[in-house]
């Protein structure tokens, strides 16, 4: 008959005072090489203290633009259109100056075409009436994105070139070619129609991004910290 051979005892069993050496072989805890990208040795404390701070300054205003962008942008395009009006009603007022200055500044964006514009008081604005359009229609469609920011999907690229840019390129080249004379109506419509195409494509992906830079510079924060 077969005989079972004794089964082996387990030798580490025997050791006396393996539990207790077990804990002293576990290895420390490694340093988070994220962290320690903003520990500058070797340098000066004041160094030390100017470089904690400008980083922290830096992902501060990551953070600030990645929360505040749309209300920027909206801003933004709301002083064009100010401004367009301000320059006709600076020179009413006799301040040639602002004015003026206002005048140059929007001639590097629009042609400020005198027969494609709008009057104020016998003083043409700054930019012409399609410009006028799309800055327009940018402030607008920005305050409705703020409501629909996270229910609106972006357009495809080819979206936005088959429905929103051929009404404006057919308005305008018919018209530098002349081949046909626009009027201020077809010129508004558009523009702001192109400008509502433009925001539909660009503002969701933007704001993507946005939320993208916004944990990131949130994370890097709370290294600093």
């Amino acid at each position: 008959m077969l005989k079972e051979f004794p089964k082996s005892e387990n030798k580490a069993e025997k050791l006396p005072g393996l539990d207790q050496a077990a804990p002293d072989l576990v290895s420390p805890p490694r340093p988070d090489p994220l962290r320690l990208a903003y520990e500058v040795q070797g340098i000066s404390p004041w160094r030390q203290n100017f470089s904690h701070r400008f980083m922290q300054t830096y992902f501060g205003f990551g953070h600030f633009m990645a929360t505040h962008w749309l209300a920027a942008a909206t801003a933004l395009n709301g002083l064009c259109l100010g401004a367009a009006f301000a320059a006709p009603l600076f020179l009413l007022a006799g301040w040639d100056g602002p004015g003026n200055l206002l005048y140059t500044l929007f001639h590097y964006v629009c042609v400020q075409n005198p027969h494609h514009s709008f009057y104020i008081g016998g003083h043409q604005m700054c930019i012409c009436e399609r410009c006028m359009a799309i800055y327009g229609g940018l402030f607008l469609a920005g305050l409705v994105f703020h409501l629909l920011r996270d229910r609106v999907k972006p357009l495809k690229a080819w979206q936005f070139i088959l429905f929103f840019c051929p009404p404006i390129l057919l308005d305008s080249l018919t018209q530098l070619f002349g081949w046909r004379e626009s009027n201020w109506e077809l010129r508004f419509v558009t523009g702001g129609w192109f400008a509502v195409g433009a925001c539909w494509t660009l503002y969701p992906l933007v704001e993507a991004k946005m939320r993208d830079l916004k944990r990131w510079t949130t994370r890097e924060q709370a290294l600093l910290s």
